[in-house]
């Protein structure tokens, strides 16, 4: 029986991530991170050297597990999640905007997110994310409240999963995105910024 997914199974992504998950690649990215394993790692071997295995025991009760579903979740990111095109908007903070559809149920409810970025694209070069879309508790809601897009080239260094998802991307996005920053302020700060257009809902919600 196959194992049923950490991530929203009822809802499917426009066009899903397909990257390969490589933990090694994220940790590059993530130094804080990588730190903290590797002093949890140390300190368990150590433990496993100087104490009983008895005493060693809780330590792995609590850790392997919220490892392993650590990675299931990163996993099920990048395979499941929506992939959708990014552009490097400033060099210093490095940043990165994304742009998006949050409607659950059809209508339109543009967004643009502003992200942190550590890869090695310059200003205005183009970057591939995959993101997961969070609701609110109000079921009824027509719209997501949020997502997360993530950089796929901190999933994986495989050059050819990132160009394919690049390639992915109709050039009507990247003209998206150009356009609705027209309504982000500057100078850009991280944050997800509602966009009024001719044919968006926003307004309904607000009435």
């Amino acid at each position: 029986m196959a194992k049923k997914r950490i991530v929203d199974e009822s809802t499917v992504a426009s066009n899903p991530g397909n990257v390969v998950f490589n933990p090694l690649v994220w940790l590059k990215f993530h130094t804080k991170l990588t730190y903290g394993v590797l002093f949890t790692v140390l300190l368990i071997a150590v433990l496993m050297t100087f104490a009983s295995f008895w005493l060693v025991l809780p330590a792995l009760v609590v850790f392997l597990p919220k490892v392993n579903y650590f990675l299931r979740y990163k996993k099920e990111h990048f395979l499941f999640g929506d992939s959708n095109g990014g552009i490097v908007i400033s060099d210093d903070p490095k940043l990165v905007a994304v742009t998006t559809n949050l409607s659950k149920y059809g209508g339109s409810y543009p967004v643009v997110k502003i992200i942190d970025y550590k890869g090695k694209s310059i200003l205005g070069e183009r970057i591939g994310t995959v993101a997961l879309y969070f609701g609110s508790e109000d079921e009824g809601c027509p719209h997501w409240i949020g997502f997360d897009p993530v950089p796929i080239e901190y999933a994986t260094g495989n050059k050819k999963e990132i160009q394919a998802a690049i390639e992915s991307y109709e050039n009507s996005q990247w003209t998206e995105i150009k356009k609705r920053l027209k309504q982000v302020p500057t100078p850009y700060q991280k944050g997800l910024y509602r966009i009024e257009e001719e044919n968006s809902d926003w307004a309904i919600e607000n009435d």
